[in-house]
């Protein structure tokens, strides 16, 4: 499988569940591995507060947009897996210099507030 179709595969699954106008899928380039990036942009959710914030704006969230874009990136995250689980996609992987020998994936996400 090529790292086209993994990003074609991964762009299907998660705009069913994302909707279309909010995933953007692309394979980067410049390094030995082909990189996917995945960007989804989500919407605040209703009972935010950081407009009100004194940090809007910042790295800092309101406890309910920090608690809602991390439940996206665990759902981006478990749909992901069930591709790579199923066989639909292979990523590639890189290995981190710790000395554990662990291998990652070659993945960046992104969920950001539109």
């Amino acid at each position: 499988m090529t790292s086209k179709e993994n990003a074609k595969t991964i762009r299907e699954e998660l705009r069913r569940y994302f909707g279309k106008s909010s995933v953007s899928v692309t394979i980067g380039s410049g390094t030995a591995r082909p990189w996917v990036h995945v960007s989804i942009n989500i919407e605040r959710p209703k009972d935010c507060d950081c407009i009100s914030h004194p940090t809007y704006g910042l790295r800092n969230d309101c406890l309910a947009c920090s608690h809602y874009r991390q439940s996206a990136v665990d759902t981006a995250n478990m749909h992901i897996e069930i591709l790579k689980q199923t066989k639909r996609i292979h990523l590639a992987t890189y290995s981190q210099d710790d000395g554990f020998g662990n291998d990652h994936d070659c993945l960046l996400l992104q969920v950001r507030y539109a």
